[in-house]
């Protein structure tokens, strides 16, 4: 005979979960309780290693064990954002004792340093300002509701122990320097953002100089050359106003960019320190001398179980 298959309805079910979620819950409890008379049982191991797992955690708490992360936006000629990243990759991989002997970082932050990564810098409306960074990765560069900002990068780095982060910007700033090719093609890129700005300048002009004539009054031809003639009425005003605040916006984002690029990389502020919460690590430690105490506990209890397991082997 096959076999027989049954069908259960949505209150089967439901019932089914319910007692399996019950049996779960019920199995922690049993097991919590036993650890607690195992610990209570055997309270001398128990005092033993949550002493020591205090002064574990105590100690991982102090600076010198701690990981620190220093965050900073940095910004660059947009058409330069292939050259900026390969850049932090080549600085990434190379040997900190390298970048103090050659480059001049300084030599208690590099004795610290563990690991440099970069991150997309996320526009999520569209006015030109970060919003966030991708840490995860998880936006694809062509997303047009996340955009992807090209002239900033979101630089973390990672570091064992207190260090100034900020006494990195300069060395990094001459590391970009002295990259094959690096000063020559920011220097050009520079030059074409100049160039985009002062032609927003002159388009912005020509029409501050075309909204001022005295046709938006009332509706009349206006002659361009000898035998060409434009009307503008009041539907053509609207598109007209709204290109004008779109070159706008574009000329002013462009002028901050030429403005505040004025090296190869640029820092917006100084470096954000973040570190793992002390109290989690002293918490992490009591919690695992006192798990650490349950096995010893479990051994001592069966040692004679034990050792004539092992005999037999």
């Amino acid at each position: 005979m096959g076999e027989q298959e049954r069908e259960i309805n949505l209150f089967d079910f439901i019932i089914i979960c319910w007692r399996a979620v019950k049996r779960f819950f019920r199995n922690i409890g049993v097991t919590l309780l036993r650890m607690f008379r195992l610990s209570v049982q055997y309270i001398w191991i128990t005092l033993l290693f949550v002493i020591l797992g205090c002064i574990a955690g105590y100690i991982w708490t102090r600076p010198f064990a701690t990981t620190y992360k220093g965050e900073c936006t940095v910004t660059f000629t947009e058409d330069m954002r292939p050259r900026i990243k390969e850049g932090f990759a080549m600085m990434q991989n190379t040997l900190p004792q390298t970048l103090v002997a050659d480059y001049g970082f300084p030599e208690e932050a590099m004795d610290n340093f563990k690991e440099l990564k970069t991150y997309n810098v996320i526009d999520q409306k569209p006015d030109s300002v970060a919003d966030f960074a991708d840490y995860k990765g998880s936006i694809a560069p062509d997303d047009t509701m996340n955009v992807v900002m090209p002239d900033r990068l979101r630089l973390r780095v990672y570091a064992k122990g207190a260090t100034d982060f900020n006494s990195l910007r300069v060395p990094m700033q001459r590391f970009f320097h002295t990259l094959p090719m690096m000063e020559e093609a920011d220097s050009m890129y520079k030059q074409l953002d100049r160039s985009r700005l002062a032609i927003y300048e002159r388009e912005l002009e020509r029409m501050d100089s075309l909204l001022n004539y005295d046709y938006f009054e009332k509706t009349k031809q206006m002659t361009l050359t000898k035998d060409w003639y434009v009307i503008v009425t009041e539907k053509e005003r609207e598109p007209l106003h709204g290109y004008v605040f779109q070159l706008m916006r574009k000329r002013d984002h462009k002028k901050m960019q030429v403005e505040s690029n004025k090296d190869i990389i640029n820092f917006e502020g100084g470096f954000v320190v973040h570190a793992m919460n002390p109290l989690w690590k002293f918490a992490i430690g009591v919690l695992g001398g006192y798990v650490l105490s349950v096995l010893v506990a479990l051994a001592v209890k069966y040692r004679r179980s034990i050792a004539e397991y092992m005999g037999k082997r």
